[in-house]
């Protein structure tokens, strides 16, 4: 009729379950993105309660690396539980 190509059309089901791949993508590659952040910021709380000066800003450093191991734990279950998710989905 001119309006379409002549190729044949997928069908919004295919349509659908595209979206669906690129979400579950989307998805892991946001959770792995904050487990690598989460990471990197541990690793530099390490440097610097290596680094530091006197006993206060050891404290201080320590302090920061416990809540960033916190941090890249929940982080890492967060992963997790996205890859477990999307796993169990059909």
């Amino acid at each position: 009729d001119g309006i379409r190509d002549s190729s044949t059309s997928r069908g919004l089901g295919d349509v659908y379950k595209r979206q669906a791949v690129n979400d579950v993508a989307t998805r892991v590659a946001a959770a792995e993105a904050y487990a690598a952040s989460a990471t990197a910021a541990r690793q530099e709380a390490e440097r610097a309660v290596a680094d530091a000066a006197n006993e206060d800003a050891r404290n201080a450093a320590q302090a920061e690396l416990d809540r960033t191991l916190q941090e890249e734990l929940g982080a890492q279950d967060n992963l997790n539980n996205v890859i477990e998710t999307e796993a169990s989905e059909p």
